[in-house]
C-alpha cells in the first residue's frame, strides 16, 4: 500500500488510491517473549522511535499523581499517598527484579502493572 499508493479491493476489483495516509503502531520489542522482530520490508517505510519505560524518579511521579487521584475521595487516606505510591513501586520493582523473562518467559513486567488493577 505504502510504495504503490494504493491497493485492489478484491471484491470489486477496483483500484483504491490512497493519499495522505499515516501509518502509527506500537509494538513491544521483539526482546519480549513470544514477540517478533519486524520486517526489512516495512521498516524501510517507516521511521522507528523507541521510548524505553520510565525511570525510578518517573515512576515515583507518575504513580504519585495517579494514587493521588485515586485517594481524593477518601480524606482519611490522602495523606497516605505517596507512601502507597512507594510501596507499589518497590513491590514492582523487586518482583520485576526476581521474576525475569529469562528464567520464566511468561513473566514480562512494564509500569502498566502497577495501575492494571486499580
Amino acid at each position: 500500500m505504502i510504495e504503490h499508493g494504493g491497493f485492489w479491493r478484491s471484491s470489486d476489483r477496483r483500484w483504491v488510491a490512497l493519499e495522505r495516509i499515516q501509518f502509527v503502531g506500537a509494538c513491544n520489542p521483539p526482546t519480549d517473549a513470544g514477540r517478533t522482530p519486524l520486517p526489512q520490508r516495512l521498516l524501510r517505510h517507516a521511521p522507528v522511535l523507541y521510548v524505553d519505560f520510565p525511570s525510578l524518579n518517573s515512576l515515583h511521579q507518575i504513580y504519585g499523581c495517579f494514587v493521588d487521584a485515586l485517594l481524593r475521595p477518601y480524606i482519611s487516606l490522602r495523606s497516605q499517598s505517596s507512601e502507597l505510591a512507594a510501596a507499589m513501586i518497590e513491590v514492582y520493582t523487586q518482583s520485576q527484579a526476581k521474576f525475569t523473562a529469562e528464567t520464566h518467559s511468561h513473566y514480562v513486567y512494564s509500569p502498566r502493572d502497577l495501575s492494571r488493577h486499580a
